[in-house]
């Protein structure tokens, strides 16, 4: 069968269209019969395997559902054991050193809670003590002005620990606020200094600064006046008698300031060096020549300096004290 079609276009122009087909060519029945046969054999097994793979996929799916949910639940030990290296796999490994950080972060709360809770306990036992003395006149008068100094060490200890904690969990939280003015940097450290010299002559440490002259820049002074408070108390609490601490303020880059503060107390293994900053970490592995402090000056000083846009490094080698770097951005 043949069909034309005619078309004239607007030019006078005559186009024909003709449509037709040939027969006997090739035998339909046998051309067609193998095909759908084929095409039936491919369509079910396409079905039986894509069945197959929706099956195992469900099942991967499922123990990765269900050791999330144990996570949500509070069982950081739950892990999901998938094999293979395709994206499944790959998602379960992540959910695995997920899983892994937060039950090393759970741990480390543990034991920081039990060490803050020691800590706690240590001046309110002391307190405790010379407060039932008192109430049952065990006390002489002559001792009175000791016990008197003792009460306001562990008070002063007490307060400070409970002062810390709450500035520390405050800045990991980033519920606090900066207040960024113009700043003389050399001139705010100097005082610093000074004040540090009338803390360390009583303890036989000598102090040494170095204090280049910067031009004023924009920081929050308070939140500086914490930073190096917390390194000078820390330094403080690790230098033996006859010790020198050393502070130095320098520019090595000329939008950069850095504050140095160096001690030659019992320094630091270079294994322990990546967890200098963590809460007490420090302090329960060292023993500080002055245990005053609540031991997370340094946990600290990093949260600070991080939200004033710094960096803070820790140089340290055991027996050869220790230097700790801030480096602050500084534009005039």
């Amino acid at each position: 069968m043949n069909v034309a079609i005619r078309i004239v276009d607007n030019s006078g122009q005559e186009i024909v269209i003709a449509i037709g087909s040939r027969a006997g060519i090739i035998d339909r029945e046998l051309f067609n019969r193998p095909m759908v046969v084929a095409t039936i054999v491919g369509l079910l097994a396409a079905i039986g395997l894509s069945l197959l793979v929706s099956q195992q996929l469900g099942k991967r799916i499922d123990a990765l559902s269900d050791a999330a949910g144990a996570v949500a639940g509070g069982d950081f030990s739950a892990r999901v054991e998938i094999g293979g290296s395709d994206e499944v796999a790959q998602l379960a490994e992540s959910f695995n050193d997920m899983a892994a950080e937060l039950a090393d972060a759970q741990r480390r709360e543990r034991d920081f809670l039990m060490s803050v809770g020691h800590d706690l306990r240590t001046p309110l036992t002391t307190i405790r003590g010379y407060a039932e003395a008192l109430d049952a006149g065990r006390v002489d008068e002559d001792r009175m002005p000791r016990v008197a100094a003792v009460l306001h060490a562990q008070a002063q200890r007490l307060a400070r620990l409970i002062e810390d904690l709450m500035l520390l969990s405050r800045l990991e939280a980033r519920e606090f606020t900066m207040r960024y003015e113009p700043v003389d940097l050399t001139a705010h450290l100097a005082e610093a200094v000074d004040v540090l010299v009338t803390r360390a002559e009583p303890l036989d440490i000598a102090i040494k600064s170095d204090l280049a002259e910067l031009p004023v820049g924009e920081t929050d002074p308070d939140r500086i006046s914490q930073i190096v408070g917390n390194l000078f108390d820390n330094a403080l609490r690790y230098s033996p008698e006859g010790g020198t601490i050393r502070v130095s303020l320098t520019r090595p880059e000329e939008h950069s300031a850095r504050i140095s503060v160096s001690d030659n107390g019992p320094g630091i293994d270079s294994e322990d060096l990546p967890h200098v900053f963590e809460r007490l970490y420090v302090a329960q592995r060292y023993q500080a020549v002055r245990p005053e402090g609540s031991g997370l000056g340094l946990a600290i000083v990093a949260q600070l300096v991080d939200a004033l846009g710094g960096a803070v490094q820790v140089e340290s080698e055991l027996g050869n004290g220790t230097t700790v770097h801030v480096t602050l951005p500084w534009r005039e």
